[in-house]
C-alpha cells in the first residue's frame, strides 16, 4: 500500500498495476507481519493467471471499522467485492447489518474442473453474533453459517479422510462462555450454532447447524475468577496433528493452553504456558484461587467437550 493506493509489482520491482481508493485504508493491516492474512493471490478462474484477494480496512470516522473482500483481476481489474452482514436477531433482540470481516480462507480445488471456493468470517461491529460465509470463484455466496460468538481463526484439515479438506473455526461461544472450535464441510455450511436450552443467545430464524463437529475448552479455575470466557486465539495444522491456543488470561501476564489434537479430535498433548504457570502461583499465594495447575487443572483440562455430526466417535467428553 502506498497511502490509499495499491500498488502491484513482480519480483523485479516493476510495477505491474495499481488502484486507487477513494479513502485512506488502515495502513496497520498491511504492514509486513500481517500483509499475508489480508492479501492472497491465487488462480480462482483456472485459466493459470492468479487473482488478488484484499481484505479492504477502512475507518469511518461516523462508524464503526468497515472490512470489504476485494477480488482483482490479475491486470487489476475489479472484480468483484463481498460486503459482510445482514440483519439478525436473537429471542431479545434485533442486530443490524454492521459487521467486520476477520478473516478469509481459500479452499483449494481438489478436483479437475473444480474451482477454489473462499470461506469469510465476519463478527457484529458491537456485539456477539458471527457470521461465516462460503463464496465461489465469482464471488456469489454459495454457504452461510451463524454463530453466537466471535471466530476469528481458521485452518483447513481433512477430518475425516474423504480428500476434502473441512474448515476450522476457532474463537468463543458466548452462551456456553467457552473457547470453541467449529469444523464445516464447506460445500454444506449453513444454519446456525445450537446453544444450551433458554439461552437467550440463540440466534432466530436458522435452520440447524451444518457442523461436523463443534468443539469446547473447559475454562481453567484461573480465567473462571478473572475473565468472563476463554476463547481460541491461534489454530493451525502441523503435519498430522491440530495445534491450538486458549487464552486464559488477558493483559501484559497473560497466559494461555496450548492443545494437541489429531484428526479424530483426540487429545494428543495439553501444555499450559508458562505465564500461565506463573499467574497461578501469584493468585495461589494470595488466595483468589484453589488449585494446583499441574496436579488439579491439567488432568481436567483434556476433558474437551466435543459434539459431533456426521464422522466417527472422538475422544473426550462428547455428546
Amino acid at each position: 500500500m502506498d497511502g490509499a493506493v495499491l500498488r502491484v509489482s513482480d519480483v523485479q520491482g516493476r510495477e505491474l498495476w495499481r488502484h486507487p481508493f477513494n479513502s485512506l485504508p488502515a495502513p496497520y493491516e498491511y504492514a509486513p507481519d500481517k500483509i499475508e492474512r489480508n492479501i492472497v493471490l491465487v488462480d480462482l478462474d483456472g485459466d493459470g493467471r492468479r487473482e488478488l484477494l484484499m481484505l479492504y480496512f477502512q475507518r469511518n470516522v461516523d462508524g464503526p471499522l468497515s472490512v470489504t473482500l476485494i477480488c482483482f483481476s490479475d491486470t487489476g481489474k475489479l472484480l468483484w467485492r463481498f460486503v459482510p452482514g445482514k440483519e439478525i436477531r436473537d429471542a431479545k433482540e434485533t442486530f443490524l447489518a454492521t459487521y467486520v470481516l476477520d478473516k478469509f480462507i481459500v479452499i483449494p480445488a481438489k478436483k479437475p474442473g473444480d474451482r477454489p471456493l473462499i470461506a469469510t468470517a465476519g463478527h457484529h461491529s458491537v456485539s456477539y453474533p458471527c457470521q461465516i460465509v462460503v463464496l465461489d470463484a465469482t464471488g456469489k455466496q454459495v454457504g452461510e453459517y451463524w454463530h453466537s460468538g466471535h471466530l476469528y481463526h481458521a485452518a483447513l484439515v481433512d477430518l475425516d479422510g474423504d480428500g476434502n479438506d473441512e474448515l476450522l473455526f476457532g474463537g468463543v461461544n458466548n452462551g456456553y462462555r467457552e473457547a470453541t472450535i467449529v469444523a464445516l464441510d464447506p460445500r454444506q455450511v449453513r444454519g446456525a450454532s445450537t446453544q444450551a436450552h433458554g439461552d437467550p443467545h440463540q440466534l432466530q430464524g436458522q435452520p440447524t447447524g451444518t457442523e461436523k463437529a463443534v468443539i469446547r475448552f473447559p475454562r481453567t479455575e484461573l480465567n473462571e475468577a478473572t475473565e468472563p470466557f476463554n476463547f481460541v486465539m491461534a489454530v493451525w495444522t502441523e503435519q498430522d496433528v491440530i495445534r491450538v491456543t486458549v487464552r486464559e488470561k488477558r493483559g501484559t501476564e497473560s497466559g494461555y493452553v496450548a492443545y494437541t489434537l489429531d484428526k479424530r479430535l483426540n487429545v494428543l498433548q495439553v501444555a499450559p504456558s508458562y505465564g500461565l504457570m506463573k499467574l497461578y502461583d501469584e493468585f495461589r499465594v494470595a488466595g483468589r484461587i484453589r488449585r494446583n495447575l499441574e496436579t488439579d487443572e491439567t488432568p481436567r483440562l483434556r476433558q474437551i467437550t466435543v459434539v459431533r455430526n456426521g464422522f466417527a466417535p472422538v475422544a473426550g467428553v462428547a455428546r
